[in-house]
């Protein structure tokens, strides 16, 4: 008789052991061993149906994924021509007026851009025109204390013309004046 572990009732076990010439001992090592090898081939069986399990898990997802795709690509599509049939039917209520008018607003909006854009080059033209008057004022004041110094130390100046005094640097290089 057999109970719940598989293991037999202790009185098969005895009258089946009167007949057996086998050491007892032996007997419960080779069964052990038996069912080593019985729960490794269960963990190999286990490990393969889990991967095969895993394998077909991965491909449902990547089918629903590819169908998630699609369904989004669909619904973009939908709300697309959703919007476009709903301004179509808000421009045919307006009639032709609506739609010159969403024309001179496009227009107007455009010549906006166009004067903010000329609004913002004058502004950094002048912006540059200040900063190379800046950079000219500058290097007259390098010039003039050049011009001072070499002054001074050629005994008071010697070898400047009248004209070259009367118009200073910047009538002798054409600059501009400030």
């Amino acid at each position: 008789m057999m109970t719940r572990g598989g293991k037999k009732d202790g009185k098969e076990d005895q009258e089946g052991g009167a007949s057996s010439s086998v050491d007892p001992g032996s007997t419960a090592e080779s069964k052990t061993e038996g069912k080593l090898e019985e729960l490794a081939g269960l963990g190999k069986m286990l490990v393969r149906a889990q991967a095969t399990e895993d394998e077909q898990t991965k491909k449902a997802s990547s089918i629903q994924e590819c169908h998630w795709r699609s369904m989004q690509q669909q619904l973009s599509q939908i709300q697309q021509q959703v919007s476009m049939l709903r301004e179509e039917r808000r421009l045919r209520r307006q009639g032709k007026e609506g739609l010159r008018n969403r024309q001179v607003e496009a227009a107007l909006i455009q010549a906006e851009e166009e004067r903010t854009a000329r609004k913002k080059l004058l502004e950094q033209e002048e912006r540059l025109a200040k900063e190379l008057d800046l950079i000219n004022c500058e290097t007259q004041r390098e010039e003039k204390k050049k011009e001072a110094h070499h002054g001074a130390s050629a005994a008071g100046g010697a070898g400047e013309t009248a004209a070259g005094r009367a118009h200073g640097p910047e009538g002798q290089r054409g600059g501009r004046k400030i």
